[in-house]
């Protein structure tokens, strides 16, 4: 979304060495395999389409950080951040060390003291 990517670039702006390398849309999850003959070409998109995707996966001192960009975030932020951590984990045993992190363009007080339960860091740019 264009929005989000405004908050992306106010973000780089702001940190520009926060991460040492990062990669977009990261695919995580099994995604939906659709039953029945298929044409494989057709399966394999249907499975891409379904997989979940981080937004941001950024690296720092061996550590990755699942990052999700929200214009107007919700309490779903939440959700995708701890299930993105999950699925990367589940899909790679070895990845030991990782940090969900919210950026956004503006947070409410509840949705601040959710994050804070649970240790997600959070940059309002």
């Amino acid at each position: 979304m264009p929005s989000d990517n405004a908050i992306w670039d106010r973000f780089l702006i702001a940190y520009p060495d926060y991460f040492n390398a990062v990669s977009y849309d990261v695919r995580v999850g099994e995604g939906i395999q659709p039953a029945g003959e298929i044409d494989p070409a057709i399966s394999e998109m249907a499975v891409l389409l379904t997989q979940r995707r981080i937004d941001v996966l950024g690296e720092r001192q061996n550590k990755l950080f699942i990052i999700e960009v929200k214009q107007d975030p919700g309490v779903s932020i939440l959700g995708q951040l701890l299930g993105y951590e999950t699925l990367l984990r589940l899909q790679d045993p070895r990845i030991k060390d990782t940090e969900p992190i919210a950026i956004v363009n503006r947070i409410f007080p509840d949705l601040e003291k959710i994050l804070a339960a649970h240790n997600i860091k959070f940059f309002v740019v």
